[in-house]
Order: structure tokens, then C-alpha cells, then sequence
């Protein structure tokens, strides 16, 4: 288990340096138009690095079992943040959203910090017995937090990472499928009363073609995936950062990195991810404590969770989902949160030899 852990620190690291490759050649236009230094979002990112280091090497030495005294504290703190991101004068606006909060210099996405804190909290309270009527209440309150801002990746997210520790902590999960069903229907009338929702499905299943509307995101991520071909144009040769593909350093970057080092990048890309989930659930495998076997699938399934939504959405396999893609995409929370549980998994797999 040790050896699975310091795996999981070294290819986690390899990750964090790939993204930050690409990450720097795919904002250079967006940080040069919006704040006049290329650099900008890099000098960001590298510093979101720094604290999510620093944070996965503390909790890879802090024992994960104390978590359970704080799981109360975790679900608390996340409907709070929730909460507060939706109160005018206190959540951030951009782009029709309501999703940040601004702390010093640096702002803060709460929804980002809930994957983990709920993580954290149902693992716990799915060692109780009789544990689903709370479970569904409040998978379904954090979710409509963050669904509101709104935010329907993230809640996506959280709802697959939720249903994946459920069925996997419940001895007797088969009986208990009727939870699947109601949460899609949940979903479904997420999207149903959301315009913008209902157009990305519609474009996904066909119905609506509108190449200037709401296709030309999946567009130009099929014109950058398929410009770049096996090899790539090369590192910092993307066209499709010139403002034609939205979200490049973000949503899309992807989509940048098939561009600028084709197949061959993307494979490594998907494989550097894949090779994280598949260490994670490993872990998750051998972890001798329920508790610690709960955590380990929570973690690992927000990352294989929002990894799939991602490459789906670029590729055209799910509707746009809006989620970045964990370890590469720009984003200080998600990176920050991400290293964090990173830092849990090392210590899960430390503590089963201890």
C-alpha cells in the first residue's frame, strides 16, 4: 500500500506539470486581452500549486480517521459557503453566474470545496446504519445549492461521486435502486427549467444545429481535436486559442492540448488521469477500514467523475457540462481541492500497513 501511495504522489505530480505545460501556452491570448500580461493565469495557477502542495503534503502525513471528528463541522461550513456564494454583495457575479467569493486577492469557488467536504461527511455517515433518508436529503439540498448558482456540472459531480460511495459502502445496494431513478428525474427537472440547459441538451441529442449559437463550443473543440492529428501542430502553435474555441484554459483545454500535440498528447492526457482513478480505487481496495475504503472511493470518484464529464463534453459523447478537468484545467480551487484529496489517498494507503 505504501509503494501505492508514493505511485499515486509521483504520477499526480507528473500530471500537475503536464497541465501546467499546456495551461501556459493555452491563456497566453485570454491573460494578454483581459489583463495585459500573458502570464497572468500561469503566475495563478503556479501559486494555486503551491498552497495545494502544501496542502497534499500535510494531509498525506495527517491520519484521515480524525476526519470523522470534523464530518459534522465539513457538511456545515459547505451549506454555509453555499449559501453565502448566493447573497448579493457577497458572491461574485461573472457571466450570468454567482459561483465565487472573494477572499484577499484570490477568489474562491465554495462548490469546489463541497465535492471534497461532502466527500468527507458522507463517508462518515454512511457507516451508520439506516443512513438513506438523510443521505438523499442532503446529497439532494448540496446539489440544489449549487445547481441555483447555477452550476450543474459540479452538482453533477457531487451526485455521481454520492451515488458511487452509496453503493459501494451498502451491503445491500441492489435493494436500494429506486435511488438512481429519483435522482434522474431530479436532474431531468434541473434541465427542463433551465433554458441554456435545455439547448445543450438539444445540441447534444441533434435537435438543435446552430454553429454561432449553441453548438460552436463543441465546434471548435472538434475543429482544434481534429486540426491537431497524431503529432500535433506543436507546443504554443494552437489556433483555435485566438478566440475562436471559448474557455481554452479551462473547459476546453483539451481541446488546446490535442491541437498544439495531437493523439499522442491526448492519450498521455487521458492515460495520466486514468492512471490516477485506477491507483485511487486500488487504494480504496485494500483499505482496511470502512471509513477509510468510503473516503477512498469518494475522492476517487470526483475525479473520475469530472474527468469523464470532461472528456465527453469535448469529444461530444455527453452535453457541455462546464467542469474542468482535475489537475490541468485553470482553476485555484479545484486544483487546491484536488491536491488536497490527493494528499488523503497517500495517507489511506499509509495507514493500511500501520
Amino acid at each position: 500500500m505504501v509503494k501505492l501511495g508514493r505511485s499515486l504522489a509521483i504520477i499526480t505530480l507528473i500530471t500537475l506539470a503536464w497541465g501546467l505545460i499546456f495551461l501556459a501556452s493555452s491563456s497566453v491570448v485570454d491573460a494578454s486581452r483581459d489583463f495585459g500580461d500573458k502570464w497572468h493565469f500561469i503566475k495563478l495557477q503556479a501559486s494555486w500549486s503551491i498552497f495545494g502542495l502544501l496542502s497534499m503534503s500535510f494531509f498525506s502525513f495527517f491520519s484521515h480517521r480524525r476526519l470523522t471528528k470534523f464530518s459534522a463541522l465539513c457538511l456545515i461550513s459547505t451549506l454555509i459557503m453555499l449559501v453565502l456564494v448566493l447573497v448579493p454583495g457577497i458572491g461574485i457575479r461573472l457571466q450570468g453566474a454567482r459561483r465565487w467569493i472573494g477572499v484577499g486577492i484570490f477568489t474562491i469557488q465554495p462548490a469546489e470545496f463541497s465535492k471534497l467536504l461532502v466527500g468527507i461527511y458522507l463517508s462518515h455517515l454512511l457507516l451508520k446504519p439506516l443512513s438513506t433518508t438523510p443521505f438523499i436529503l442532503i446529497t439532494g439540498m448540496v446539489t440544489g445549492l449549487i445547481i441555483m448558482q447555477p452550476d450543474m456540472g459540479t452538482g453533477l459531480v457531487i451526485l455521481i461521486m454520492a451515488l458511487g460511495l452509496y453503493f459501494t459502502s451498502q451491503k445491500d445496494a441492489i435493494k436500494t435502486l429506486w435511488i438512481v431513478p429519483l435522482f434522474m428525474i431530479l436532474a431531468i427537472i434541473s434541465i427542463i427549467v433551465s433554458p441554456y440547459r435545455r439547448e445543450r441538451v438539444r445540441t447534444f441529442l441533434g435537435l438543435v444545429n446552430d454553429p454561432q449559437g449553441s453548438s460552436y463550443q463543441v465546434r471548435q473543440g472538434a475543429i482544434a481535436l481534429g486540426a491537431g492529428g497524431i503529432f500535433g501542430r506543436g507546443l504554443g502553435n494552437s489556433r483555435q486559442k485566438y478566440n475562436f474555441l471559448p474557455e481554452s484554459s479551462t473547459d476546453s483545454i483539451l481541446a488546446i492540448i490535442g491541437e498544439e500535440s495531437g493523439l499522442i498528447g491526448t492519450t498521455i492526457t487521458i492515460g495520466l488521469l486514468g492512471i490516477i482513478c485506477g491507483l485511487g480505487f486500488q487504494i480504496a481496495k485494500l483499505a482496511t477500514e470502512p471509513f477509510s475504503r468510503n473516503l477512498a472511493v469518494a475522492i476517487t470518484c470526483l475525479i473520475a467523475a469530472q474527468s469523464l464529464l470532461n472528456f465527453g463534453a469535448i469529444t461530444g459523447l455527453t452535453p457541455l457540462s462546464g467542469v474542468p478537468l482535475p489537475f490541468i484545467s485553470y482553476g485555484g480551487s479545484s486544483l487546491f481541492v484536488f491536491l488536497t484529496g490527493i494528499g488523503i489517498l497517500v495517507n489511506i494507503s499509509h495507514s493500511a500497513t500501520t
